[in-house]
């Protein structure tokens, strides 16, 4: 379980590379073009973003899930 403390949007990872999703907004181009897709560079975060050069539109931190 992934979560931004600030909107409680959380993302459920799956073991077949899925995810549901829970309080995240598609607003600002997520998911217009290619679906919603996650992606990391650090451990225990992943993120959103809706353009390759934009820093990521929003960033989810590891947390338990609840």
């Amino acid at each position: 379980m992934y979560r931004d403390e600030e909107t409680d949007g959380r993302i459920a990872l799956d073991a077949d590379g899925t995810f549901s999703a829970t309080h995240i907004s598609m607003d600002g181009g997520l998911g217009m073009v290619g679906g919603a897709q996650l992606y990391t560079e650090e451990e225990g975060e992943v993120y959103f973003r809706t353009d390759p050069d934009a820093p990521p539109s929003l960033v989810l931190t590891r947390t338990t899930a609840s």
